[in-house]
């Protein structure tokens, strides 16, 4: 049974977050997430209520490419982004999710999340604060094998890291991954990602 003595965890969570994103040279986007930026990479993380129904919850954190596949993606708002690489923070001190069955709870558990972050994520963020890094830690993230060498399982991961180096401007690398993409795709499951590769190829081909 719930303890809370608050009606909503994003509002108080935004409050209380106010002075350790600014601590931390994060902007607010919503109540739960949180960004900056290092040129054409966004550093995320937010706050995640365990969807179990418990009094607890989660901080994830990672990096994202807001330009990744434009124009054939829309560009998305960051309260939106995914992350293209990811990891979750637990408890320090626990090693479980934070508390947040009380305001008090909730507090003390922001306060260890700051120490979390610093700790934890910020050194993380410095490893992926550029297209390139993103590319070598999103090749190691999905598992992904030297061209020629991926399964069928691995198709969506192959079209991304496509889109990742032609962010980085290497077309012919983009093209052979592409390539490599549409080859494990299949016609019943991957009818509009192979015409979307067949279309982004022609153009870029053609450019």
């Amino acid at each position: 049974m719930s303890t809370r003595d608050y009606s909503s965890f994003a509002r108080l969570a935004g409050r209380l977050m106010r002075p350790i994103s600014a601590d931390l040279g994060f902007n607010r986007v919503t109540d739960i997430v949180y960004a900056r930026h290092h040129g054409e990479v966004a550093h995320l993380f937010f706050l995640q209520v365990s969807q179990f129904g418990g009094d607890t919850f989660y901080v994830n954190y990672g990096a994202s490419l807001p330009k990744l596949g434009v124009p054939w993606y829309p560009e998305r708002p960051l309260k939106d982004e995914g992350l293209l690489i990811d990891a979750r923070l637990y408890n320090a001190d626990s090693g479980q999710a934070y508390d947040c069955g009380t305001k008090a709870a909730l507090e003390r558990s922001l306060a260890q999340v700051h120490a979390d972050l610093k700790s934890t994520a910020i050194p993380w963020f410095t490893k992926a604060k550029t297209v390139t890094q993103i590319a070598k830690l999103y090749y190691h993230q999905w598992d992904l094998r030297p061209l020629g060498k991926n399964q069928f399982l691995k198709r969506n991961g192959v079209m991304q890291y496509a889109f990742i180096q032609l962010l980085q401007g290497d077309r012919n690398a983009a093209l052979a991954w592409f390539s490599e993409a549409r080859k494990l795709m299949t016609d019943t499951f991957d009818e509009e990602d192979r015409m979307l590769i067949d279309q982004v190829t022609r153009e870029i081909s053609a450019a």
